[in-house]
């Protein structure tokens, strides 16, 4: 009787437990990389709904310092819409490296090197490189971006200025 107990237990966790985390973990890193590639072929594609479904409707996130919104991103994908309309070529280049995911049930989060360079008519406007974490949830089958907070990868920051080593104390002759 305790044996079948235990056999049937561990029948569970194998059943129940790891598949779904490790599932969970693919599904974000997909959701992840999908997001890159929506918004590099947004300019192609026209396709504002590709982007925005990847997003939660109370989707936060702050990027340096500044705070962003569902509201912030639907307008951001507008703009980019609207130069393409115009008849602006605009080059969108994003790419996401070394995510690193875990899942726990219908929440997830992740962190992740991000680099985006945006271009229009030839110009760049900007390129970044940016070291990100995320947080996402499960509703249904489908995993959204809930927040995301991205800042300037230290290697693309200014180096501190270097300062004279410290000493221990004063020397000695001898």
């Amino acid at each position: 009787m305790k044996r079948s107990g235990a056999v049937g237990a561990l029948a569970l966790v194998v059943a129940f437990g790891v598949p779904a985390h490790a599932a969970g973990e693919s599904e974000i890193v997909k959701l992840i990389e999908e997001s890159a590639r929506a918004m590099s072929a947004l300019p192609k594609t026209r396709d504002r709904g590709a982007v925005l479904r990847l997003y939660a409707a109370d989707y936060r996130g702050i990027t340096d310092g500044e705070p962003q919104n569902r509201e912030s991103l639907e307008a951001v994908v507008g703009e980019i819409d609207e130069n393409v309309k115009l008849g602006n070529p605009v080059a969108i280049t994003n790419r996401m490296s070394n995510v690193h995911a875990e899942a726990a049930g219908p929440f997830g989060w992740a962190t992740y090197d991000f680099y985006s360079k945006i271009q229009v008519l030839g110009e760049v406007l900007g390129e970044v490189e940016r070291r990100c974490t995320g947080v996402y949830g499960k509703r249904g089958e489908s995993w959204t971006i809930r927040h995301e907070h991205c800042s300037t990868a230290w290697s693309a920051a200014p180096e501190p200025e270097e300062e004279d080593p410290p000493t221990n104390g004063p020397a000695v002759e001898g």
